[in-house]
């Protein structure tokens, strides 16, 4: 009877023990997986900010592409009024060269009689 206690008592030691070792893994591994929720949560944030960060320079790029087309139109716009401007030029000129060469005739008309 001893001798089974005895063998019942070290098999209780082991036991022990090895709940122990046990006991220290599974705190072990907890801490590892509040260690892993920690980083998703930064992780989480980090992405959170860097979309926030793609959302604002897509708002900044739509502000710039449409300054940009503004920009074109008045440009466009700029260089149809001086396109215009220059014809009325030629036109002023055509007209000035279409008198004196009117005056010219009839002054050589005039001279004729």
């Amino acid at each position: 009877s001893s001798g089974i206690n005895a063998e019942y008592g070290e098999e209780r030691a082991v036991l022990k023990d090895e709940k122990r070792i046990l006991e220290k893994k599974v705190r072990e591994l907890n801490e590892e997986v509040e260690a892993l929720e920690s980083e998703v949560d930064i992780v989480k944030e980090v992405l959170v900010e860097t979309e926030t960060e793609k959302e604002a320079i897509e708002s900044r790029n739509k502000d710039l592409m449409s300054r940009v087309d503004e920009l074109v139109g008045e440009q466009v716009q700029d260089d149809i009024v001086r396109r215009l401007h220059s014809v009325e030029d030629e036109l002023r000129v055509t007209k000035q060269k279409l008198q004196v060469a009117q005056d010219t005739r009839k002054q050589q008309y005039d001279m004729k009689d």
